[in-house]
């Protein structure tokens, strides 16, 4: 099953949403993109903002596949109480 952000459309998303998305500051996305670690916007008019699939990939970057992410817990098998006859 493929996940939410590969199946939405590319679009142009304005700061409040990639502060959103990567859950920093404006500060530090400016920061970020002057020291050539995030990507830069685009400009659109009198508008800016960030191609979608550019946030996804720096996000995929820093944060590498989901499957590194999760933890390996092992598998707990229940026990009956004092009342099984097990």
């Amino acid at each position: 099953m493929k996940n939410e952000l590969e199946t939405a459309p590319r679009r142009i998303l304005r700061l409040p949403e990639v502060l959103a998305r990567t859950g920093m500051g404006r500060s530090w996305v400016y920061r970020e993109i002057a020291v050539g670690r995030f990507p830069k916007p685009t400009k659109i008019g009198r508008a800016s903002g960030w191609d979608s699939e550019m946030i996804d990939a720096y996000l995929a970057s820093v944060l590498g596949p989901l499957d590194a992410q999760l933890p390996l817990f092992p598998i707990q098998q229940e026990h009956g109480g004092a009342g099984d006859a097990s």
